[in-house]
């Protein structure tokens, strides 16, 4: 049962993006503003990891814009652009796997995935923090050293709070996402796009002891992993550049190639998730 219900919604998840292309009364316009926060939550999960991963490879981020069509971009300073630019498409999947095992795992599963998206936090906030220091004056080692001690102290306390409550992995995604906001966005439309995606991550999340909610978990990690594959495919058919075609410019290797790996890289989660609903309706 557990694998057919796994193989339903990846079949949901595939057709949910093509149903507002349904012409049939106003069955277009339902399904247009149905998918729409699916797509916002997938577009800020991959601008997200192009931030996170530039700030892990020493630059930082400086801006991140939300619009409400589901499009979106990071601004971000430095850091080692091949990895940048890989992460979008590669992140976006990774995310959506998390999610799927979060909603399907144990309360142990859970809260190592929650310490995780907390190191995340400390990690993406660290320029700010360590430029917050700079500000009043403690620069170069000095405001390195203190930056470091506040931001573990910061990271222990948030540990300790998160572990602690009911739902761990809902409460530390509902902090990634608003201190996201807090730190990189600054208009209007962005911020509605973070509460839309801040209220389908986290209600869902504190009550996935439900069953029906729990489903509705999972399908949103496949449709954000399903969904990374569509969007690198899709860049085959679109002539302004992308991420595919800036790795090319990068590496050399040809805008396919980069679009093959993405797209392998889906289509492994997806069966690594796919043996592990395997082993649970064996069990």
């Amino acid at each position: 049962m557990s694998t057919l219900r796994f193989l339903v919604l990846v079949t949901v998840a595939v057709l949910l993006p093509l149903l507002p292309k349904v012409q049939f009364y106003w069955f277009n316009f339902l399904f247009h503003y149905l998918h729409l926060p699916f797509s916002w939550l997938d577009t800020f999960l991959h601008e997200i990891s192009h931030g996170l991963v530039a700030v892990l490879t020493g630059g930082e981020i400086i801006k991140i814009h939300l619009r409400l069509n589901g499009g979106g971009e990071c601004h971000y300073a430095g850091g080692w652009q091949i990895l940048v630019n890989f992460a979008g498409y590669a992140g976006a999947s990774l995310w959506g796997a998390a999610l799927y095992v979060g909603a399907s795992s144990t309360a142990t599963v859970s809260n190592r995935l929650a310490i995780g998206v907390l190191l995340l936090v400390l990690i993406s906030a660290w320029s700010k923090l360590v430029a917050l220091f700079a500000l009043l004056g403690l620069s170069g080692v000095v405001g390195y050293s203190v930056a470091l001690a506040v931001g573990i102290a910061l990271y222990l306390l948030a540990v300790s709070f998160v572990v602690r409550s009911s739902h761990p992995l809902a409460t530390s995604i509902l902090v990634f996402i608003l201190l996201s906001g807090v730190l990189w966005v600054g208009d209007a439309e962005s911020w509605l796009v973070l509460g839309a995606i801040s209220l389908m991550i986290f209600v869902p999340l504190w009550f996935v002891q439900n069953r029906y909610i729990q489903l509705f978990v999972q399908f949103i990690g496949l449709y954000v992993l399903v969904n990374s594959t569509r969007s690198a495919l899709a860049l085959l058919s679109i002539a302004r550049s992308g991420d595919d075609t800036r790795m090319a410019n990068i590496t050399a290797l040809p805008e396919s190639f980069w679009v093959s790996v993405w797209a392998l890289l889906s289509v492994v989660l997806l069966l690594l998730l796919l043996r592990r609903s395997l082993r649970t309706a064996a069990s």
